[in-house]
């Protein structure tokens, strides 16, 4: 599971920062299931890749990421791992699926109170694998 916020705003809502973008994360599964780095993408391009602080443990990583976003932006972390996930869970690949997978927190950067969603573009995904 994950706890992803942004100014006390979780997945789902519009965050208003007022001094900087920071985003606090907190990653946990079971011991079994490691989770080696995570993404975080801000519309669909990677902003920053993180090294988790516990892979082998419960609680992977707690700490906060501070983001550099010059639009309003969506953002979103995806958690990866290096091996196989424990038996009775389904065996994907573990260099290609991500471990956790957060819905969006949409971040107002220009301060006008809404999302403002950047159109159409080409994505700019490093995955850290």
């Amino acid at each position: 599971s994950s706890d992803l916020e942004v100014d006390g705003v979780g997945p789902g809502g519009l965050a208003e920062p007022a001094d900087g973008i920071v985003l606090d994360v907190e990653i946990q599964a079971l011991e079994q299931a490691d989770v080696s780095h995570f993404v975080v993408l801000a519309n669909c391009d990677t902003v920053a890749i993180v090294e988790a602080q516990d892979p082998g443990g419960v609680i992977k990583h707690v700490g906060q990421v501070e983001l550099d976003l010059d639009q309003d932006a969506q953002v979103v972390v995806a958690a990866f791992g290096q091996e196989l996930l424990p038996a009775g869970l389904p065996q994907y690949d573990a260099t290609r699926t991500p471990r956790v997978l957060t819905n969006p927190i949409y971040v107002d950067v220009d301060g006008n109170g809404v999302f403002d969603a950047p159109g159409g573009k080409e994505c700019d995904i490093d995955l850290g694998l």
